[in-house]
């Protein structure tokens, strides 16, 4: 859906209602899980949209573990581009 949305293949309202279906998806306990498993089978673009998402959550446990990788992630010299 994000890459159709960015393609110009799907509308602002469309989109609109899949990202609120996808926030209110990221904060389930398995999703969670499967997001903090499977996030780099996704495109980086994508994986940027759900971190501006799950900024949105006020105490989001998939935010604060994603900004421990990539903190240590940059201290190993692996951070991505």
């Amino acid at each position: 859906m994000h890459f159709h949305y960015r393609s110009d293949m799907l509308s602002d309202e469309e989109w609109h209602g899949f990202r609120q279906n996808l926030k209110a998806l990221l904060q389930i306990k398995a999703f969670e899980e499967f997001w903090t498993r499977e996030r780099e089978v996704f495109s980086q673009a994508f994986r940027r949209e759900v971190e501006r998402i799950l900024e949105e959550i006020p105490t989001c446990p998939i935010l604060q573990d994603s900004v421990v990788f990539a903190m240590s992630s940059e201290a190993d010299g692996k951070a991505e581009e």
